[in-house]
């Protein structure tokens, strides 16, 4: 029947607020997954699509940088009744990274180990970023890594290398090394 109304659906509510974060709109991301707070999600909702919702809002903010207001989600989610993963402290380490916040990178690094929340290549990638001014710190932060048996990828030994250049360290030193020590690629 063309023309006939649909109402939206859980889907459709997070695939907006996805597409929206995506087009680099997190204030409208934001304003709908709010609105859709207020009673466009019944309660019989899968927590899996409330979920998806705040970590599509959290990731649209904090690609702008915005730490705080991507804590603030992360704080609504809660008082929301639902459960942060992996991806929505990704998200927020994410915000850290555009202005270097390490303390607060170490801050939510720290909060997911205490919640017993694994974290991933990415989440040591981001944490590895937000010390981009102290070379010092990347280099511990990538052999934590791999202790951790996370093998660091292109992206870590990047940012890496770039602290060495900011800390002006020896060509040497700024030389990442791969599995068994070897120069890494292009390192």
């Amino acid at each position: 029947m063309p023309g006939a109304a649909c109402a939206p659906d859980e889907f459709t509510h997070c695939a907006l607020i996805g597409a929206l974060g995506a087009a680099a709109e997190p204030d409208e991301a934001e304003r709908h997954l709010r609105a859709v707070l207020r009673g466009a999600f019944p309660a019989a909702v899968s927590p899996r699509s409330r979920q998806v919702a705040f970590h599509a809002a959290m990731k649209a903010r904090a690609r702008t940088g915005d730490h705080a207001r991507t804590r603030e989600l992360l704080a609504l989610m809660e008082l929301s009744g639902v459960e942060p993963n992996l991806l929505h402290f990704n998200a927020l380490l994410t915000s850290c990274a555009p202005l270097a916040l390490a303390g607060h990178a170490r801050d939510v690094f720290g909060e997911m180990l205490a919640r017993r929340i694994t974290p991933d290549i990415a989440s040591w990638t981001v944490l590895v970023s937000c010390h981009r001014r102290e070379y010092q710190r990347c280099a511990e932060i990538v052999s934590q890594m791999r202790s951790s048996s996370v093998e660091p990828g292109a992206r870590a030994l990047g940012e890496l290398r770039r602290a060495a250049l900011l800390a002006g360290a020896p060509p040497r030193a700024r030389a990442p090394r791969g599995p068994g020590g070897a120069a890494a690629p292009g390192g």
